[in-house]
């Protein structure tokens, strides 16, 4: 219940700031793309909503997102689709954050 409701307000501006601000609240919705559909369906959507604009990426890269999706490629062929689809999100932002993403530390400092 709560991954879809992440997913359905994550197109809010507001609601993107506030989680972008809180580094407990991204870490949550990281967190819940390690586990079976449809939470991480939701998570990834959420997720991939975030990071539409290029600030909300940038945080995204910062909070070490690349390496923790990746990390989650190893899951059941429905999860993989779902996180190769928020990294697809997350690396089409700009052309800067593509580089970031695609960097061989997965956008870490």
């Amino acid at each position: 219940l709560v991954a879809s409701l992440l997913a359905l307000v994550g197109d809010d501006d507001k609601y993107r700031d506030l989680i972008g601000g809180d580094a407990s609240g991204l870490r949550h919705m990281l967190s819940m793309c390690e586990v079976p559909e449809p939470v991480c369906l939701d998570a990834c959507v959420a997720l991939s909503r975030f990071a539409e604009s290029e600030p909300h990426a940038r945080t995204l890269i910062d909070s070490l997102a690349v390496q923790r999706l990746v990390d989650c490629l190893p899951s059941p062929p429905p999860t993989q689709l779902y996180v190769l689809q928020a990294l697809r999100c997350l690396a089409g932002v700009t052309t800067a954050v593509c580089e970031s993403v695609l960097s061989p530390d997965g956008g870490g400092q």
